[in-house]
C-alpha cells in the first residue's frame, strides 16, 4: 500500500515520534480525514508498519540442525530490520498482532521447543531474542544524536584506563555488520548453552 511506504520513509527519515497521520497526510498531499478511511487511529498505522516490517523477512530454508535453523532465521530478522531500523520496535509489538508476525513467532519457537527447550524457557527465550535483535540494530555505536560522555564530578576518566583506550569503539562502529553479527554470535552460543543444560538435566 502507499499509504505505508510512504509512512516508512517519513519514519525512516524523521523518526517514529515525529509520525503522525497529519504529518503523513501533508507528506501524501492530502487531508488527515481522507486517511481514516485507511486507518482508524495511529496505533491502525503502526501495525500496518510493524506488519509491513515483518512482511520483509526473507526466511531461510529448514536445514537440519534446530539451532543452525535459528541462527539463520535471526539473521534474516536482524536484515530485514536494519532497513528500517527506526521502525525496529514496533517488532515488539506487532509480533503477536499481525500475521507475518506469527508466522515469524510460530517459526521460532517451534524451532527453540524442537531443540529441546520445554515450553516457558522456549517462551523466554523467543521474547529475549527478538527484544535483542531490536536492541541491537537500535542502537549500533555512533548512530545516536547524544554527546559523548562526561565523567562524574571528581572523577576523572584517567582512573579507567581500559575504559580510555576501549572509549571509541565504544563510541563509534567502524564496521557495523561486524558488530552486528558478533552480536548475534553472543546470542546464538547462548542459546545453545542452555539448550546443552537443558538436555542434560533432562538426562539426569
Amino acid at each position: 500500500m502507499q499509504i505505508v511506504d510512504v509512512a516508512m520513509a517519513l519514519v525512516d527519515a524523521e523518526g517514529l515520534d515525529r509520525l503522525t497521520l497529519r504529518r503523513l497526510a501533508e507528506h501524501l498531499e492530502v487531508t488527515p480525514m481522507a486517511l481514516y478511511w485507511h486507518f482508524r487511529d495511529k496505533d491502525a498505522l503502526l501495525a500496518a508498519l510493524g506488519e509491513r516490517l515483518f512482511s520483509s523477512i526473507e526466511f531461510p530454508e529448514p536445514g537440519v540442525d534446530h539451532l543452525d535453523d535459528l541462527d539463520a532465521v535471526m539473521r534474516a530478522v536482524m536484515t530485514a530490520l536494519r532497513q528500517h531500523a527506526a521502525i525496529a520496535p514496533l517488532a515488539l509489538t506487532t509480533v503477536l498482532t499481525t500475521v507475518p508476525g506469527l508466522v515469524l513467532s510460530e517459526r521460532v519457537l517451534s524451532l527453540l521447543c524442537d531443540a529441546g527447550l520445554d515450553d516457558a524457557t522456549a517462551a523466554n527465550v523467543g521474547g529475549f531474542i527478538l527484544h535483542s535483535i531490536v536492541a541491537l540494530v537500535s542502537s549500533v555505536p555512533g548512530t545516536s544524536k547524544s554527546t559523548p560522555p562526561e565523567p562524574p564530578a571528581g572523577l576523572s576518566f584517567l582512573d579507567y584506563p581500559v575504559t580510555v583506550r576501549l572509549a571509541p569503539h565504544l563510541m563509534e562502529c567502524d564496521d557495523v555488520d561486524a558488530w552486528l553479527h558478533q552480536g548475534l554470535d553472543v546470542l546464538i552460543q547462548g542459546v545453545r548453552g542452555l539448550v546443552a543444560d537443558q538436555l542434560a538435566a533432562n538426562k539426569d
